[in-house]
């Protein structure tokens, strides 16, 4: 089946219906995309950067911690010391807290977090004794420990560098997601362009097609109409198919024959009457009646007969195109002839 032929309501269906899915086509395409790229932003966001949040916190709590042991040793007031050691074990705590998010975030070997981990615990357990040294008595010791280069200075450069390891590893995760997720929006975004080009081209031609099956008709019946009205009984359209416009186009060339056939006709009966009303005498009356019957029928001969006074022949009263020797008279009884 020929588009042409397709039913008008059925084209516009079928037309509205293609470019109504490539609207939702191209919806669930920039709908997707956009998740896609909510995801990588995302996971940008709840493991690089959620890592070196973590990592800034925790190396905040070792440096409190480390400067609370050097006021721990300095001061003298009991009180003051009580309020250190409640401030170092928050401290600590939250210090857990950072580690274990590092464990739930972090994309890299665990071995990192666990070395950072073990060295924490480690720590405290070298401030734990630096502490019970100084509620011993033995302050100077106590002092040594939390210095640079004591033990419990060492362990805060031990950590340290592990938690450099950690952010490293963050950082440059950071950058290949990010540069990822740019990758991914160029990629997306040329097949979204695309996609636009194509439901573009594909609506242009679709709506093309409907104002060319829908026009072309028109104006082939327009223009058969208006010759029609001018005079040109003669024109009809040219147009052929199977949907409403071809039934249409029919139908007028049905009417413009009928209203052409029914035209000629009265102009001949016309014609025939003013032939007939325009002698007086018998004989010219029935010869132009001939003449006229002859050309309207496109017949070869023609002859009127009479019938006679006693009613038993019809006799020749006149013809056109028999000759004088052909029957010149037939029986009104046995209809012969």
């Amino acid at each position: 089946m020929k588009v042409n032929d397709i039913k008008i309501g059925t084209q516009l269906k079928l037309g509205f219906g293609i470019i109504l899915i490539c609207g939702v086509v191209l919806s669930f395409t920039s709908y997707r995309h956009t998740r896609q790229i909510s995801a990588e932003i995302t996971r940008l966001y709840n493991h690089p950067l959620q890592v070196r949040r973590a990592l800034g916190a925790l190396g905040s709590d070792i440096l409190l911690i480390h400067r609370g042991m050097k006021d721990l040793v300095m001061v003298q007031a009991l009180n003051d010391q009580e309020q250190i050691k409640t401030e170092l074990e928050l401290y600590k705590e939250d210090a857990f807290r950072q580690i274990d998010i590092l464990y739930s975030r972090y994309l890299g070997p665990k071995s990192d977090i666990d070395s950072v981990h073990t060295c924490f615990i480690k720590w405290n357990t070298i401030r734990e004794e630096t502490i019970r040294l100084l509620e011993s008595g033995r302050v100077q010791e106590a002092f040594e420990r939390t210095k640079r280069n004591g033990v419990g200075g060492k362990y805060v450069d031990k950590i340290s560098v592990h938690m450099r390891v950690i952010d490293e590893f963050a950082r440059n995760k950071g950058d290949e997601l990010y540069s990822k997720s740019i990758t991914l929006s160029k990629a997306l975004n040329i097949k979204l362009i695309v996609l636009i080009l194509v439901i573009f081209i594909f609506s242009f031609v679709i709506i093309y097609l409907l104002i060319k099956n829908i026009r072309q008709p028109l104006n082939e019946l327009t223009k058969a109409t208006k010759l029609f009205r001018e005079g040109n009984r003669g024109v009809r359209s040219n147009f052929k198919s199977a949907n409403e416009f071809g039934y249409l186009s029919e139908s007028y060339n049905e009417l413009a024959e009928n209203i052409d056939n029914e035209k000629k006709l009265t102009e001949k009966i016309s014609t025939l009457s003013n032939d007939m009303l325009a002698h007086e005498d018998a004989h010219l009356f029935c010869h132009n009646l001939l003449k006229n019957l002859i050309l309207n029928t496109e017949a070869q001969m023609g002859a009127v007969y009479l019938l006679n006074e006693e009613k038993t022949f019809y006799e020749r009263f006149e013809s056109i195109g028999l000759e004088d020797k052909g029957i010149s008279h037939f029986s009104a009884k046995s209809h012969e002839g």
